[in-house]
């Protein structure tokens, strides 16, 4: 009878483990499956991030160089004027040389 019932106890504990088991196990998927949906989420994020950083980039390097053609500009434009204003002296001095 002793063992009858030491056995049954024994079989109560196991299923109690087991189940205890499976459930753990079961948590732990479950956490598993979240992880791995975040990180996809965030590769795509990541993804998306690095995509939109080559088009700022390309963007910036664009402004860059329209930046160093006005730059260019601005110094003809300046010398142009410089000429401009040499030339209109002159002709003031002219000017005032005949009245």
């Amino acid at each position: 009878m002793f063992l009858e019932i030491f056995t049954l106890l024994v079989l109560i504990l196991v299923l109690m483990i087991r189940y205890a088991t499976t459930m753990y196990t079961d948590e732990l998927k479950q956490r598993y499956i979240e992880i791995q949906n975040n990180c996809r989420r965030e590769e795509a994020r990541h993804k998306a991030l690095i995509e939109q950083r080559g088009v700022l980039e390309e963007e910036e390097r664009s402004q860059e160089k329209d930046f160093k053609l006005l730059e260019v500009h601005v110094v003809k434009m300046r010398e142009t004027l410089a000429d401009q204003v040499s030339r209109n002296r002159e002709m003031e001095e002219r000017f005032d040389q005949r009245s």
